[in-house]
């Protein structure tokens, strides 16, 4: 990205070079102007604000932001140029490995009931998007994912995690008070990997990522869980324990 491309940067940039010539730091602007050109247009122009926006407060001020705050302040700024430039690589080496695949649209259980199933997962605040004799549909993220309920004999394929299991995303903050907001719906929270109601939220500790998650069935024992990422590509092991002693733990090392 080359700065005449942007409109009103000359100003700018001739504001700026005339102040580190006053303050004799003219050999900074070379530098600064390479770091801008390295840059897409999109983040040069919002540091181009920042800078404009500096200029303003200098000039309009009443001598308190004097003109060695603002050489700190934009040069303070500009040091970011480098990392900017890594999270867009980042983006762009994520986009170039996954410039198909979006997200997951839908997943399917099994279920005894239709129109039993339809009133369970109302509880859960999903909005119907479609249905017929045999099947319905739920939104998940209108237009990102949703959720097919069939009902089918099928219902009686034996339980196993592979199978008759999904998981619901939800916050962190919501994650510690899912257990009240199923009871209140009338919803039971089951013991999973031998953590009993009581103990749940669990921290699974599927290194290097950490997740918090609490468990129960729907009418047909369909194993639902809500989960949240604590921790993503942190490579520390550690056993299973109560998002209780997680959070505890956390503090006492902060």
């Amino acid at each position: 990205m080359k700065l005449e491309k942007i409109s009103g940067y000359e100003l700018i940039l001739e504001r700026w070079r005339f102040t580190l010539k006053e303050s004799g730091n003219s050999n900074e602007f070379d530098t600064i102007i390479h770091a801008i050109d390295q840059l897409i247009e999109e983040d040069a122009k919002a540091f181009l604000k920042i800078i404009y926006a500096r200029f303003n407060l200098f000039e309009k001020g009443n001598g308190a932001y004097t003109s060695e705050r603002l050489i700190d302040d934009v040069l303070a700024t500009f040091k970011k140029i480098p990392k900017v430039n890594e999270i867009r690589e980042k983006r762009n080496l994520k986009n170039e490995k996954n410039d198909i695949i979006k997200g997951l649209y839908e997943a399917h259980l099994p279920v005894s009931n239709l129109t039993s199933s339809i009133e369970f997962y109302k509880k859960l605040g999903l909005e119907i998007a479609y249905k017929s004799d045999k099947l319905a549909f739920f939104w998940i993220e209108k237009g990102e994912s949703w959720l097919g309920l069939w009902e089918t004999d099928k219902v009686k394929t034996p339980y196993h995690a592979s199978l008759r299991h999904i998981a619901f995303k939800v916050e962190f903050e919501d994650i510690k008070k899912t257990k009240q907001w199923l009871e209140q719906r009338g919803i039971s929270v089951r013991t999973a990997f031998g953590f009993t109601p009581e103990n749940q939220p669990l921290v699974l500790p599927n290194n290097p990522q950490a997740h918090a998650a609490i468990y129960f069935d729907d009418p047909d024992g369909n194993s639902i869980e809500l989960i949240t990422p604590l921790r993503l590509d942190f490579d520390e092991d550690f056993s299973m324990m109560t998002l209780e002693e997680w959070i505890k733990k956390k503090n006492e090392l902060e």
